[in-house]
């Protein structure tokens, strides 16, 4: 819904850590964080391609219209992020992916309450 409003409206909606950002601070991490790169079906979807789990991400987000913004800290990971480009992942691929939803939000602020005791649910708009 949010992003057929978006198209809708001419918007561009953003992905910002799309891969996770499995290196970000310890203070911006939790136990329980769900590790992107070793999801099953993931890995599947990327043994199917030929691609690297990272690459099918990228290219899941971009063929949905979603500008991503990929970290990459060595020049590899750049050259693999761009690589995303060359091909396109089926409809029923895409479709496996769209399912991973896991209503999961990985960056919940913590880091920026501006008030003593401030809980994060009070950040956004949790549920």
């Amino acid at each position: 819904a949010l992003l057929q409003y978006c198209e809708d409206n001419d918007m561009v909606v953003t992905a910002a850590m799309p891969l996770m950002s499995p290196e970000r601070p310890s203070r911006c991490r939790r136990d329980n964080d769900p590790v992107l790169f070793e999801d099953a079906v993931l890995k599947q979807i990327a043994t199917e391609t030929g691609k690297s789990v990272a690459q099918c991400v990228i290219r899941w987000h971009l063929q949905r219209g979603v500008a991503v913004i990929p970290k990459a800290t060595e020049e590899w990971m750049l050259k693999e992020n761009f690589e995303a480009l060359s091909f396109k992942l089926s409809h029923d691929q895409m479709q496996r992916i769209g399912a991973l939803d896991r209503h999961y939000r990985l960056y919940r602020g913590e880091v920026f309450r501006w008030k003593k005791d401030q809980k994060w649910e009070e950040l956004f708009d949790y549920e």
